[in-house]
């Protein structure tokens, strides 16, 4: 081995430092391979420190059971001292030769001819049963798979769009034909000063399921409703205070309609919902829940009691219940007084 082979590498034998520091040490033997080993100092058991300076490459595989024994502390002495002789049936050690010209190779194995004796019959190879079952099955699972993963990849990925205004033929039935709610005739005649109508007005509603917890968004304009799923939103009106008042509040007076486990539709709500104030007046479900989102509507451009006095507006029938005292004749109706009969006074 060269002077710079031993001094800058250690995997092809002792460098110069540990050929140094062995100066002070014992030479224990030598094995056949022509291995050294050696022994001095103490470690941090108090056992004694013991060396092998390989002869040739560096590789543990090349140092014989028995050496390999003492360098382990399995025995206290040399291998000739401290285990029995030979025997002559054993082998002599030979290193690790995997990767070498020298390795182990079967009969069959391409170095050696690739040929082997053929097989005496008493191998039979094993073929599960039902194999072409399996196949199929898992090709079934793999296809399921698939087409499963492309419907939620299409659900994840495509907008939800928003729900439409639609006037159908709602259930409710079951509502009686007095109900204390009705919408007034006001048909679209603009108001006197200058507001929107209440049919043109448009609402934005929210409506919640709790359930899957979806959120939607209904646009209704007053006698509009829709129908999403099992419930049933139906506008009556809408409000908004004008902007010269002090407080501001968005208004929209909402029927909800819910069918039930037994398929009938039943009313769980009626009357105003605000924006400003959502638990003034909520609606308690325990799957929907709805709220005023806008009302959009106009003003004048002046405020009441600065804009001229209007043209009335004719009259329009009202649907509500009329008072018994309504249809009384009042006291200022009852014609010109009587001449009193008292005599004038002379007072000047």
């Amino acid at each position: 081995m060269g002077f710079l082979a031993s001094t800058f590498t250690w995997w092809n034998g002792a460098t110069l430092g540990t050929k140094f520091g062995l100066r002070s040490m014992a030479k224990m033997g030598e094995d056949a391979l022509g291995n050294v080993y050696y022994q001095g100092g103490k470690d941090t058991a108090g056992n004694p420190r013991r060396w092998v300076i390989y002869q040739g490459a560096t590789d543990a595989s090349r140092v014989p059971p028995a050496w390999f024994s003492w360098l382990h502390h399995q025995v206290d002495d040399v291998p000739d001292r401290a285990l029995p002789p030979i025997r002559a049936w054993q082998k002599p050690a030979v290193p690790n030769m995997t990767g070498t010209a020298l390795a182990y190779r079967p009969s069959g194995a391409l170095e050696m001819g690739g040929k082997r004796a053929a097989a005496t019959g008493d191998y039979e190879a094993w073929t599960p049963e039902g194999v072409i079952m399996r196949w199929l099955a898992a090709a079934v699972l793999v296809v399921v798979l698939g087409v499963g993963g492309w419907f939620g990849y299409r659900a994840l990925t495509t907008p939800v769009a928003k729900v439409a205004a639609v006037q159908q033929e709602l259930p409710g039935a079951e509502e009686p034909a007095n109900s204390s709610i009705e919408t007034i005739d006001t048909g679209a005649a603009t108001i006197a000063t200058g507001g929107t109508p209440m049919a043109q007005r448009v609402a934005v509603l929210g409506l919640l399921n709790k359930r899957n917890g979806e959120t939607r968004e209904v646009t209704l304009k007053p006698g509009q409703a829709t129908r999403m799923g099992d419930v049933v939103l139906r506008l009556r009106a809408c409000e908004q205070t004008a902007p010269w008042e002090q407080e501001q509040l968005t208004g929209a007076f909402v029927q909800v309609l819910v069918r039930g486990v037994d398929t009938k539709w039943r009313r769980s709500f009626s009357g105003w919902l605000y924006k400003e104030r959502p638990a003034l007046n909520a609606v308690q479900h325990p799957i929907y829940d709805v709220w005023t989102k806008s009302c959009a509507m106009t003003f004048p451009a002046t405020r009441p009691d600065t804009a001229p006095v209007a043209e009335a507006l004719p009259a329009k029938r009202s649907s509500a219940r009329k008072s018994p005292a309504a249809d009384a004749p009042t006291t200022d109706d009852a014609g010109p007084s009587a001449p009193s009969s008292a005599p004038a006074s002379n007072a000047t």
